[in-house]
């Protein structure tokens, strides 16, 4: 849904209010992903024990998106009529450009970390 936001603005259908908020509900699904990949890797053993935590933090953040929801069918699209608890969809944004980038890095470092251990060990002989 979130590309589906910009297509919105990009063709003039919407304005940016509108189509940001399809993109936070958008966003909100892919927070409730991460919770349910959350509980899915509960019994993994070798993850560092904040990166489920942070994984979990951004996901409930991101979720906050589907506030919005109401406002879409609203049509809201004027920053100056906005009701102000559309504002509370926006927030899950900072889990989506912040703390979602964070988790995904420092996943990818421990997996490539983990990678790279595997691959030396198999060559030696």
């Amino acid at each position: 849904m979130d590309r589906l936001g910009s297509a919105l603005v990009v063709s003039g259908t919407t304005g940016f209010l509108l189509a940001g908020l399809v993109s936070s509900v958008g966003f909100a699904f892919i927070g409730l992903w991460l919770v349910a990949l959350n509980r899915a890797m509960r019994s993994e053993a070798g993850w560092p024990r904040r990166l489920p935590t942070v994984r979990v933090v951004a996901g409930v953040i991101m979720a906050l998106g589907f506030v919005a929801t109401p406002g879409i069918a609203m049509g809201v699209d004027d920053m100056k009529t906005a009701p102000g608890w559309i504002w509370i969809g926006f927030v899950g944004w900072i889990g989506t450009y912040l703390i979602y980038p964070v988790w995904s890095i420092w996943l990818g470092r421990r997996l490539l970390g983990g990678s790279a251990r595997v691959a030396t060990e198999r060559r030696t002989p």
